[in-house]
């Protein structure tokens, strides 16, 4: 049976790796959110929209996950998650 935990976060970091991928980082409210190399999350917005993603790093405990996510013309859910740092605001996944 698969447990799903909902944890909240926060962006640490967003860097352009080519022309429309981003890595972002998020860095964890609470210790202990276990995963395994090669899971997803699914990020919530504060609206209640969710889109998963691939986990791009291997558990290391840090409290830190990051994805690669690639950035389309037009995206408003990739565009309200970047907002979401300038505004200091915590996003959810689970």
């Amino acid at each position: 049976m698969h447990v799903v935990d909902e944890v909240t976060c926060r962006i640490s970091s967003v860097e352009n790796l080519s022309g429309n991928v981003l890595r972002i980082k998020l860095e964890l409210t609470r210790e202990g959110f276990m995963y395994r190399a090669g899971q997803y999350i699914d990020l919530i917005l504060p609206d209640g929209s969710k889109r998963s993603f691939s986990i791009a790093n291997r558990p290391q405990g840090d409290g830190l996950i990051e994805l690669h996510v690639r950035q389309l013309p037009g995206g408003l859910f990739i565009q309200k998650v970047l907002d979401s740092q300038h505004q200091e605001g915590e996003l959810s996944i689970e």
